[in-house]
């Protein structure tokens, strides 16, 4: 009984809203309207005002979570856009509703937590402006953008930053390898932050690899780097 109660409440609402009964559109209705507009499904209630059908329940909730999860992408991919500051962090973190591999990877190996907490904070860090220039007090040398300086040419960490890339060399496929050899300095620190750079194929079976042993050995050129 209250079950139809509320279908029959439901219903009066509806159709004196989308028949114009009332001069003011109070309620709960216009609301439901507002959001199911917003997310692009309307439509499903149009059909439902006018052939009496809707979608069976398991389908509806699928309905909502896809049209939600795209819509918050949107504007998501939308804000980090446009903003110069995230001009590095839109190339690391691509799709909003799956977590980084950092993250990932910190599940399946609880220890390095710490390590894979201190490359997420990395990828937060704004890049410099094109014509800004500072001096690393550390080896001596200016750069314009302070991690791909930390990752690819600060001097202080030339054996830390060898004895990485000879563990990549021995230990990863030789095409991942030479990937990431080819790559430029701002690419190479975005894979080395969990950036898939292969945009058109999925993550390379490597890369858990490559960033578990990024973890690892930068974290200790962090503490040198700092202390230097």
């Amino acid at each position: 009984m209250p079950t139809n109660l509320c279908k029959q409440i439901f219903l009066t609402r509806l159709f004196s809203f989308t028949l114009n009964c009332t001069e003011k559109n109070l309620g709960f209705v216009p609301d439901v309207y507002r959001i199911l507009q917003k997310y692009q499904l309307l439509h499903h209630m149009e059909s439902f005002v006018s052939t009496g059908l809707f979608p069976k329940n398991k389908a509806w909730k699928a309905s909502v979570k896809t049209a939600i999860n795209n819509y918050e992408q949107q504007q998501w991919q939308q804000r980090i856009s446009i903003d110069p500051d995230f001009s590095r962090f839109r190339i690391i973190h691509t799709k909003l509703t799956e977590p980084s591999i950092l993250w990932k990877i910190a599940l399946d190996e609880p220890g390095l937590t710490p390590k894979i907490s201190l490359l997420a904070r990395f990828c937060t860090i704004i890049p410099a402006a094109d014509n800004e220039l500072y001096t690393c007090n550390s080896c001596g040398f200016c750069y314009n953008d302070e991690l791909v300086h930390f990752f690819s040419a600060c001097h202080t960490l030339d054996a830390i930053r060898e004895e990485f890339w000879s563990f990549v060399i021995d230990n990863c496929d030789v095409e991942f390898s030479a990937y990431l050899h080819q790559l430029s300095d701002e690419h190479c620190t975005c894979a080395m932050l969990g950036a898939n750079m292969r945009v058109h194929d999925p993550p390379h079976h490597d890369t858990h690899k490559f960033i578990t042993a990024v973890a690892k050995y930068f974290y200790q050129a962090t503490i040198l780097y700092s202390n230097s």
